[in-house]
């Protein structure tokens, strides 16, 4: 589906990733860890179009994408109304054909009064429900998520989970990075490793299996993760 060959991404002739390769295929769910600061992020981003690489290729069968990024550092001045119409616009879907399966989500996601906001009064948690509501409102069949879970409370830790089981039932494919080792054990099927700027490993995942095992087979220290799972899933 996508084909990921020998990604090397520099910064200021600082490499960030390093002939990264690797495949995403259909009905994948896999899990991207790796040390603080390890290009995770950035990978998304590459896959995605967003950022720009300098060598290697990516070969694309399906473009058909839905991201939900790492918000917590966003403070754009436009309203999530705004988002909500923009994500529209790319999938050829007019707002006012969706207004009212808009205004239910909202009502699901407690967003009824936040959809004329400014994204930069919305805290972290507000943000990623406007972008689950994006979710719930625009059909896609592959899904990156940046640190998900990070800043919901435990009722919409809840609601996402039941939305991301919705989308692995229904075969879609999903591509997260996240700190939250329990998390990712309960949803993943493939676990992709990142060390020193280069994928050490990707191998498939099965449920009951632990990732910090998989981490001290990968000779990597514990302490060089975030692992702050506030929720118990």
């Amino acid at each position: 589906m996508i084909k990921i060959n020998n990604i090397t991404k520099k910064i200021k002739n600082k490499i960030i990733l390093d002939e990264v390769t690797f495949e995403i295929n259909e009905r994948d769910v896999i899990g991207i860890i790796g040390e603080n600061g390890s290009g995770k992020s950035t990978l998304l981003k590459i896959i995605l179009g967003l950022n720009k690489y300098d060598s290697g290729e990516i070969i694309y069968e399906n473009k058909d994408f839905n991201y939900f990024p790492d918000v917590s550092n966003m403070f754009t001045n436009v309203k999530p109304i705004e988002i909500i119409e923009h994500y529209c616009n790319l999938t050829n879907i007019k707002l006012k054909d969706i207004k009212t399966k808009i205004n239910e989500v909202a009502s699901y996601l407690n967003l009824n009064n936040l959809l004329n906001n400014n994204m930069k009064t919305l805290s972290t948690g507000e943000k990623k429900r406007v972008y689950m509501l994006i979710q719930l409102i625009i059909k896609k069949t592959i899904f990156f998520y940046d640190e998900p879970t990070d800043n919901l409370d435990e009722d919409y830790n809840k609601i996402f989970k039941n939305i991301l089981s919705e989308l692995i039932n229904k075969g879609l494919t999903i591509v997260i990075v996240s700190h939250s080792y329990d998390f990712l054990e309960r949803f993943i099927n493939k676990l992709l490793v990142i060390k020193n700027t280069k994928v050490i490993n990707i191998k498939n995942y099965k449920k009951g299996d632990k990732i910090i095992n998989h981490i001290k087979d990968d000779g990597i220290k514990e302490e060089n993760f975030t692992n702050k799972s506030i929720i118990k899933w």
